[in-house]
């Protein structure tokens, strides 16, 4: 009897590993979070959820005056860093650096995003990972990444947020 209790354990822990649900998470975007802080009201909240191979994102942002794209940078909180990931306009594949897509015309007010991305969209020193590569990552602490907003007013960035797993 013991033996065949072992080998259904066996069996049951690579069923609970890969059972495993979604991981969550989440920035509070701000202006005195940039590096330099920047002298905006603008606010955001970003919110993604990501299975082994897809990540689906929201974000919410108040209060921008010309807002011309967003994305997901490599880093901590006291530096800035690389663009791992495209999120405003939505790109499906990484961009070349040379050529940085930007919203055709800048949005203003409060605005509402939506998107997901796949591991084929995971660029600069990230490219080539896997969305599971970066969640490891993440979980072990060996990746830090932060959600920037960028205006005509603030190429560089007017509101930011890490990004924390909830």
């Amino acid at each position: 009897m013991k033996p065949a209790l072992l080998l259904l354990l066996a069996a049951a822990v690579p069923l609970a590993v890969t059972a495993q649900g979604p991981t969550n998470y989440k920035a509070e975007l701000n202006a005195s979070n940039e590096v330099p802080p920047a002298n905006s009201p603008t606010t955001g909240m970003f919110n993604m959820q990501c299975t082994m191979d897809t990540c689906t994102w929201t974000l919410d942002v108040m209060d921008v005056d010309q807002m011309t794209m967003a994305h997901i940078h490599q880093g901590g909180p006291d530096a800035n860093g690389p663009v791992i990931v495209w999120l405003v306009p939505e790109e499906k594949t990484a961009p070349e650096a040379k050529a940085l897509p930007m919203l055709d015309q800048p949005v203003s007010g409060t605005q509402q995003f939506k998107g997901e991305f796949k591991s084929e969209a995971i660029g600069g020193p990230a490219a080539g990972r896997t969305i599971s590569d970066l969640e490891s990552a993440f979980a072990d602490g060996s990746l830090q990444a932060y959600v920037n907003v960028h205006t005509t007013a603030n190429p560089a960035g007017v509101i930011r947020g890490q990004l924390m797993m909830m």
